[in-house]
């Protein structure tokens, strides 16, 4: 082989190992960033279900009717004929305001 032929052969070699190592890089790189959200990803769903549940116990009668009891709202007897479960829409409709 001629000195010249040696040497393309020699550079196409160097080439090869620095694109195998910026791509390794990259690989390196990408698999952090989908670990990090992964684990943003898990704190959102747990905040999600705080809030959820937190959400539901708020929706519970009895603890929305002491609520309001504490927040001084004066909202009568039809905020209790509301609260009631209804098994229609007609139901439901019958006690709107």
């Amino acid at each position: 082989m001629t000195p010249s032929r040696i040497g393309l052969v020699l550079l196409l070699v160097v080439v090869l190992f620095v694109v195998a190592t910026l791509l390794r890089a990259d690989t390196a790189r990408l698999r952090a960033d989908t670990g990090m959200q992964q684990v943003t990803l898990t704190h959102l769903r747990r905040e999600a279900w705080t809030l959820q549940t937190e959400l539901a116990r708020m929706r519970a009668s009895p603890h929305l009717r002491k609520r309001v009891r504490r927040l001084g709202l004066r909202v009568g007897a039809r905020f209790d004929r509301m609260l009631a479960p209804a098994s229609s829409f007609e139901q439901v409709a019958g006690r709107l305001p």
